[in-house]
């Protein structure tokens, strides 16, 4: 049970952070060409590495873009793709990042986060997949021993 449990919860999370992070990236290209933002697919590649971090990364690419095009003089773009970044790449990481982790193998977005959070101090940059894992196992281990030991009553 352990072993099966360990195999399906790594392939999601080694499986799914990739793919959010390139559904992210995907996005955030979409509102760097719209808004006409100067080298829009450096800052889409930044958004995809960014956008490992599970429901604020992506928006972190985007301030450092906001800035620019505001210091370059160009304030609609600037504010466009800062409200783009907050409004739209947030609710879709959110939105994706669920769809895809549930699809995967029923991974809980606290989880995701708490083994980010967990997983990269300890791990480095391995712990983004080793982290929520890990939180998995220790979540298996209990069930395992509520249903061995645990009293009916």
């Amino acid at each position: 049970m352990i072993g099966e449990e360990i195999r399906s919860k790594v392939r999601a999370n080694a499986l799914g952070i990739p793919m959010v992070a390139l559904a992210q990236g995907l996005v955030c290209l979409i509102g760097f060409l719209l808004f006409r933002i100067e080298d829009p697919w450096f800052w889409a590649i930044m958004a995809t590495l960014f956008s490992m971090i599970p429901f604020e990364g992506a928006v972190l690419s985007v301030v450092p873009v906001f800035i620019i095009a505001l210091s370059n003089g160009h304030p609609f773009n600037a504010w466009g793709i800062l409200l783009y970044g907050l409004i739209v790449v947030g609710t879709t990481d959110s939105l994706i990042r669920l769809h895809i982790l549930k699809r995967l193998d029923n991974v809980h977005p606290l989880i995701t986060l708490l083994g980010v959070i967990l997983g990269v101090p300890l791990f480095g940059f391995i712990g983004l997949i080793f982290g929520p894992s890990l939180i998995s196992l220790f979540l298996i281990m209990v069930r395992i021993y509520t249903s061995e030991y645990a009293k009916d009553t």
